[in-house]
Order: C-alpha cells, then sequence, then structure tokens
C-alpha cells in the first residue's frame, strides 16, 4: 500500500508492507526489499527530492538483516545518513526481542529432546542470527510440524519485559478459535493464523494440551497417502 499526501506542509509518502515470514528463506524478503526500493526510487523521480519516504508495516527482519542494510540502503545513525538512504532503529532498541534468559533455552530444549524421542525428527536452525530456533519438520515431504522460538513478550500482547519461549503449530481451524481463548495460547505468530497458533512454554498453557496440539500438527502436515486408480473392465 502506497500512501502520498502531506504531513507538516512538507509532501510524504507511506509505503505499508507485509512481506514474507520467516517461514520462508530470507531472499524471498530481500527481493521484497529491492522491489520497495525500486518503487522509492521511481517515487523520488517522479516527485522530486522534497519528498519523504516512510517504509513501515511487517517487514519479518531485523534492522541489521541484508534486507534492509541493503536491499533498502538503512542506516542506524541519523546523524551519518547520507541522500538515499533510510534510517532504522538499531538492534538494541527495545522494539526488538532480546535474547533468551537460561531458563528459557532449558524449557526450549526439553520440548526439542521431547519430539527428537516422540517423532524420531531432529531440530533444523534455518537462521544464523537466530541459532536458538528450531524447526522440526517432516523428512519425506519437508514439512513443518512445529516452530520454537523466543519473542518479545509485548509482541504477544504480554505485559512485562523479556521475552518468552512459544511453539508454532498448525491445527484444525475449527479448533484455532476457541484454542485462542484458553490462557497461554494466542494466534500464530508470524505465520498463517487460519491454521496455526502460538503456545506458551512459560508454564501457561498445559503441557498435555501443548502435546496434543504437537501430535494434531504432525499428523495435518504428513504426506497424505496416494489413491490408486482401478481400471473399469468394458462391459458388453
Amino acid at each position: 500500500l502506497c500512501a502520498i499526501g502531506t504531513m507538516g506542509g512538507e509532501p510524504c509518502c507511506f509505503i505499508v508492507n507485509h512481506w514474507p515470514s520467516r517461514g520462508a528463506e530470507s531472499p524471498a524478503r530481500e527481493r521484497a526489499a529491492v522491489q520497495v526500493r525500486r518503487l522509492v526510487d521511481a517515487l523520488a523521480t517522479e516527485y522530486g527530492d522534497g519528498m519523504k519516504f516512510v517504509i513501515m508495516g511487517d517487514l519479518n527482519d531485523d534492522p541489521d538483516n541484508l534486507s534492509l542494510t541493503q536491499g533498502i540502503a538503512c542506516k542506524f545513525e541519523a546523524a551519518k545518513l547520507q541522500t538515499g538512504f533510510f534510517y532504522t532503529f538499531p538492534r538494541k532498541s527495545a522494539m526488538i526481542k532480546r535474547k533468551p534468559e537460561r531458563d528459557t533455552a532449558v524449557t526450549l530444549n526439553d520440548w526439542i529432546d521431547y519430539i527428537q524421542s516422540e517423532y524420531g525428527a531432529a531440530p533444523e536452525h534455518p537462521w544464523a542470527d537466530e541459532p536458538e530456533f528450531a524447526v522440526f519438520r517432516h523428512e519425506s515431504n519437508r514439512k513443518w510440524f512445529a516452530l520454537f522460538m523466543t519473542v518479545a513478550r509485548f509482541r504477544l500482547g504480554l505485559p512485562g519485559e523479556g521475552d518468552i519461549a512459544v511453539v508454532n503449530l498448525k491445527a484444525d481451524p475449527r479448533l484455532i478459535g476457541s484454542q485462542r481463548e484458553k490462557p497461554g495460547f494466542f494466534p500464530a505468530y508470524h505465520m498463517n493464523k487460519e491454521h496455526w497458533l502460538t503456545a506458551a512454554l512459560d508454564g501457561s498453557a498445559p503441557e498435555d494440551e501443548i502435546k496434543a496440539l504437537l501430535a494434531m500438527s504432525f499428523g495435518l502436515t504428513a504426506p497424505k497417502p496416494r489413491c490408486r486408480r482401478t481400471q473399469k473392465e468394458d462391459t458388453p
């Protein structure tokens, strides 16, 4: 969405985004960033150097990722900005999630051990900048059935500072609405909210319910059996 108007008597352009989720590889967001940058350059040529630009929305990336530093050309120090660069909050900003405390990592490891034992799946760590994030997928069709991560509490609407360990699980859409009404369950963070949900791993969501939803997620993402076609015999 691109909205052009004036603010304080100056021409402004707001570009609102929703880039591919963390479930996609980082080049998908880098391509989105390049498209946004091309739009900015085109509008700057059309409206002149006086146009001010604000890029906003759910970018699904951190300030120091390539999509922002190179794709859009963002800098952290406003005083050193040059023409053609954007300012973004540095990673240490309160808006960026902090690394988990040790007790959170232990909780994640307990669940990772459980899945390895129960489902025979090994964790994958697809994001180099988030090594504690763990993805579990089926070996045959490569579909995810669980994503373990830590997020800032405020991103789930929770009070207090710091991070919370969570898991994203696929569930029956008919059950998701009622499940989210229970303590410890939330709309899926950075994933399709119609088919996925987020469960907190701080004890607020019952362990047996998480295990039941984990089994459901495993089943919903498992390879579907192929139907054999039978050829009908010709009848006279």
